[in-house]
C-alpha cells in the first residue's frame, strides 16, 4: 500500500485509508476471480474487516466509545469491550494475516513462509497538521506482526511538527508556569 499523507483531513486518518485500500484490492481480486476463492475464507475475511471498522469507528468517536464501554447498571458483558486500542491491534493483526494468506494464496506464493503487507508512506512530515497524529496512530496500531512500513520523512521537520503539537497540548501549563 502506497499512502500520500496530503490525502489526510480532519474526517480521514491513517488507518482509514489503509483499511479501505485493503479492502478495496480485496474486493477488486474477488470480483475478478471469485471461483477461485472459498466461501469460507472469504466470509471469515469480511467479518475481520466488520471488527476492525467497528473498533476504529468507537476511537474515532470517544463519545460513542464511553458509551459501549460503561453500563452503570453493572453489566460484566461491557468488560469485554474495555481497551478498544488493544483490541484494535489485536483484530487488526488477524485482519492482515487473512488477508495476507486470502490474496497470496495462489502458484505464484506458494511456500512462501513468510507474508508480509508492506506500507508505504512518503513524505509524513509534509502534512504539518497531522504529522503527529499519523505518526501517533502508526505507532500505536500499525507495530504489529506481518506489517512493515517504510516512511520517507525529513527528521528535523517530523520534530518540529511534534514540538508544535506538544506547544499545543502543553500551552496552558507552560503559561502557569510563569506565574
Amino acid at each position: 500500500i502506497v499512502i500520500d499523507p496530503s490525502a489526510f483531513d480532519n474526517v480521514h486518518n491513517v488507518l482509514d485509508i489503509i483499511i479501505a485500500s485493503l479492502y478495496r484490492k480485496f474486493s477488486d481480486k474477488y470480483e475478478i476471480s471469485s471461483e477461485q476463492f472459498d466461501n469460507y475464507k472469504r466470509e471469515k475475511l469480511l467479518n475481520e474487516f466488520q471488527k476492525v471498522y467497528k473498533d476504529i469507528s468507537l476511537i474515532n468517536d470517544p463519545a460513542k466509545m464511553l458509551e459501549e464501554e460503561y453500563d452503570y447498571e453493572g453489566s460484566i458483558e461491557k468488560i469485554s469491550k474495555m481497551g478498544e486500542s488493544l483490541r484494535l491491534r489485536r483484530d487488526l493483526s488477524s485482519l492482515v494475516k487473512l488477508y495476507l494468506d486470502y490474496m497470496m494464496s495462489g502458484t505464484f506464493y506458494t511456500g512462501c513462509s513468510s507474508k508480509k503487507l508492506l506500507i508505504a508512506i512518503d513524505d509524513l512530515d509534509m502534512c504539518n497538521a497531522n504529522a503527529y497524529k499519523m505518526a501517533e496512530q502508526i505507532r500505536k496500531y500499525l507495530i504489529i506482526p506481518d506489517i512493515v512500513i517504510v516512511m520517507a520523512l525529513k527528521v528535523e521537520q517530523l520534530q518540529l511538527c511534534v514540538q508544535e503539537e506538544n506547544f499545543k497540548n502543553y500551552s496552558n501549563v507552560l503559561k502557569n508556569q510563569g506565574r
